[in-house]
């Protein structure tokens, strides 16, 4: 008896204490980073491509008679976000204009993967500093660029692989064993975590609305007019089956990713589900760029070490 009270007095700690050893390991062990640099040029692509886009509306969006003058944006950014900022508060309207050349320059270089280290920072900064800019036109794309692109910048990743910092490197002479470093790791993992919560929540969340219950909020999702894609309203109103379909392998897709995606033997099915899903939606509701950001951010589940195996044996 003595000895039962002894093991369960100690157990907490020890406990506590593997836990911890755990999760140093999970976080500190170095993982190949390779995949880390298809991340960064994709992210780097849909930023391009999103600076460009507000370029057709530049007077809308950074004019002083645009959608919202600096002056009101500050005011309901202080309103609604105290703690936001952006650095466009303090660029005079004389040079906006040039700032905003050399901010797409800045994030060319970044997402060609040159002098990652400072220009994931630079590029990840002009991408908060515009999406508060005007809060009114903040996404879930916005959003989720700005998160990713921030894990690298932190970390100084995104040139392990597909840059010219990779390139620079082999040129050198510098030949990292297998692009192990501990800054990738942490990069890496902090992009895995938040892809689970992101899935995690977003799937218990539908749970609270009974369409999802009886199988039929895709249909109701599709019906949305404030998102256009392909209509596929007319088949989802005549095939239930078809309709329960795409509504719950969407939503237990979400719901156990967090947890099978870490297995080894479950991962490429959960994998091929969540870029189906994507697609689906993007396909559906038009929602393309943040389809392709989530994609690119789960492709840091890709062991590197196994892919460049594979495309050795060929």
């Amino acid at each position: 008896m003595r000895l039962i009270f002894q093991q369960a007095a100690r157990y907490p700690g020890e406990f506590v204490a593997q836990q911890w050893s755990d999760w140093r390991s999970f976080i500190t062990t170095p993982v190949d980073g390779t995949m880390l640099g298809p991340v960064r040029l994709t992210l780097g692509l849909l930023a391009t491509w999103n600076w460009l886009v507000m370029g057709l509306d530049f007077s809308d969006w950074f004019g002083p008679f645009g959608w919202l003058p600096k002056a009101e944006a500050i005011a309901l950014r202080r309103a609604t976000i105290p703690w936001g900022w952006s650095l466009w508060d303090i660029v005079p309207q004389s040079v906006v204009a040039p700032v905003y050349g050399l901010g797409l320059i800045v994030i060319l270089t970044w997402t060609v993967g040159f002098c990652c280290r400072w220009s994931g920072v630079i590029t990840w900064l002009l991408i908060y500093s515009t999406m508060r800019r005007l809060p009114m036109m903040l996404f879930g794309f916005d959003s989720i660029l700005s998160t990713f692109v921030l894990y690298l910048a932190l970390t100084g990743t995104g040139g392990e692989s597909l840059s010219i910092d990779r390139w620079l490197a082999s040129r050198n002479g510098f030949k990292p064993i297998q692009n192990k470093f501990l800054r990738s790791t942490v990069a890496i993992r902090l992009i895995q975590i938040h892809l689970c919560v992101i899935y995690g929540a977003a799937g218990l969340s539908k749970l609270r609305g009974e369409p999802w219950w009886s199988g039929t909020a895709s249909f109701f999702l599709v019906a949305n007019s404030e998102f256009r894609g392909v209509s596929i309203l007319e088949t989802l109103g005549n095939h239930r089956m078809i309709t329960a379909l795409f509504t719950h392998i969407p939503l237990w897709t979400e719901i156990l990713y967090p947890v099978l995606i870490w297995p080894k033997l479950w991962r490429p099915l959960i994998m091929i589900l969540t870029v189906g899903l994507h697609l689906a939606i993007g396909l559906t509701l038009g929602l393309w760029e943040f389809g392709f950001a989530m994609i690119a951010a789960n492709l840091v589940f890709i062991d590197g070490e196994w892919l460049k195996a594979v495309l050795h044996s060929k």
